[in-house]
């Protein structure tokens, strides 16, 4: 598999959409191109605070404190997120 990387490709939590399936097929628009994705706590922070990503929190220097990136939701795509490196 070829895969560029792409950093208008990054989602707020960090993972990679370039390397999604949903992306590739065209099902999913990415968490900064979704208006639909309000659902997500972390993409409305980072957007109210105009933030690419959660590297760029200034109030949290490790994402992993942050209360909204350390939620039930944000560690299952964190641990996905590992499997996918692998």
């Amino acid at each position: 598999m070829d895969l560029q990387a792409n950093a208008l490709l990054a989602s707020h939590c960090g993972l990679y959409c370039g390397a999604c399936r949903r992306y590739k097929d065209g099902n999913c628009l990415t968490c900064h191109g979704n208006d639909r994705g309000t659902w997500c706590q972390i993409r409305e922070c980072c957007q109210s605070h105009g933030y690419n990503s959660c590297a760029n929190c200034e109030e949290f220097g490790d994402p992993a404190q942050c209360p909204k990136y350390s939620n039930v939701v944000s560690r299952i795509l964190r641990y996905a997120g590992k499997l996918m490196e692998r």
